[in-house]
């Protein structure tokens, strides 16, 4: 599969869900549980990051939750300059015409690929090797485990694959990369089936979003910065029996050890100048929806980065 890459969406673009026909059918292999999320692109769309006629889902939250769009839109921006796949994600109102939220494009059934392809949540592979998989936890969800699982069903650069999955969530500090939001697309083409590792969908739990507005300026201070991304944890695990995952920064350290292949990836996707991500952030403030993403949470999310970035190259370093 090859990342979708589209101009940079304008302040005076929000996209209005309002005449977007929504997809009434269950959709099984849609990212998440809920098919009710899903719309058609009307095909007298003329955006230059829009497909007419394609399918893509509209999220958006509530209270705490409200700006974890902006996690979903910064995190496909970080994509491009990471260089990991990502699907597009572009600020939205819902068919409400109030709500703001994001709309992902759904990342196959696109007019232009040959052949089909349906998604293979991760937890639907650990169950079959994993007797006591739970459903509910997601758990036990290690790495190795992971990696036995992609190489198994013939997968190609697994090793590089987990590595750009587990860099990328330490630099914005994913802790929601639970089974269902990791998986494999099988590709059928001329009755012949791969397997293939799927973009890194679902980043909105990231990026200090339940950080309430009036804690920024207190949550700036450095010390804070470095105790708010030490209690981050990745879901994947390092042990079976494990009962919380493990910190982002370790299990890159430790995959990193433990498959060497894995430190150039790393090393490429924090290879980046910060000025990129200042100017992603100095971006989302320019959107007039609400909620706002603002200068200071802009400083913020910066400082967030950078320090995550830093840490991840120590690691590597070290």
């Amino acid at each position: 599969m090859f990342a979708r890459v589209y101009p940079r969406q304008a302040r005076e673009q929000v996209v209005s869900l309002a005449d977007w026909r929504q997809h009434d059918d269950f959709y099984p292999f849609a990212p998440g549980t809920k098919p009710k999320g899903l719309l058609w692109c009307p095909e007298h769309m003329n955006v230059e990051f829009l497909l007419p006629g394609h399918i893509y889902m509209f999220k958006t939250g509530d209270d705490w939750r409200a700006r974890q769009f902006w996690s979903e839109v910064i995190a496909y921006e970080l994509s491009k300059v990471c260089g990991v796949y990502v699907p597009p994600a572009f600020v939205a109102t819902g068919p409400d015409g109030a709500t703001t939220g994001c709309i992902h494009e759904l990342f196959h059934g696109y007019r232009d690929q040959a052949g089909e392809a349906r998604l293979i949540h991760g937890a639907d592979l650990l169950r079959r090797i994993t007797p006591n998989f739970d459903d509910k936890t997601g758990r036990p969800h290690t790495y190795t485990a992971n990696v036995r699982i992609c190489r198994a069903y013939g997968v190609a650069y697994v090793i590089e694959n987990w590595a750009a999955l587990f860099a990328f969530d330490a630099l914005i500090g994913n802790t929601d990369r639970h089974p269902e939001n990791w998986g494999l697309l099988r590709q059928l083409e001329d009755d012949t089936s791969r397997l293939v590792f799927a973009p890194l969908y679902d980043n909105g739990t990231s990026l200090g979003y339940s950080v309430r507005e009036e804690h920024l300026e207190r949550e700036l201070a450095q010390d804070r910065i470095e105790r708010f991304i030490n209690r981050g944890t990745h879901h994947a695990q390092f042990a079976a029996d494990d009962v919380r995952g493990a910190r982002h920064v370790d299990l890159c350290r430790q995959f990193s050890a433990e498959y060497p292949a894995a430190r150039d990836v790393m090393a490429r996707v924090t290879n980046f100048d910060p000025k990129e991500v200042a100017d992603i952030l100095g971006w989302c403030t320019t959107f007039e929806v609400e909620p706002r993403f603002t200068r200071q949470r802009a400083a913020y999310v910066a400082q967030l980065i950078e320090s995550r970035r830093q840490a991840i190259i120590a690691a590597l370093e070290g």
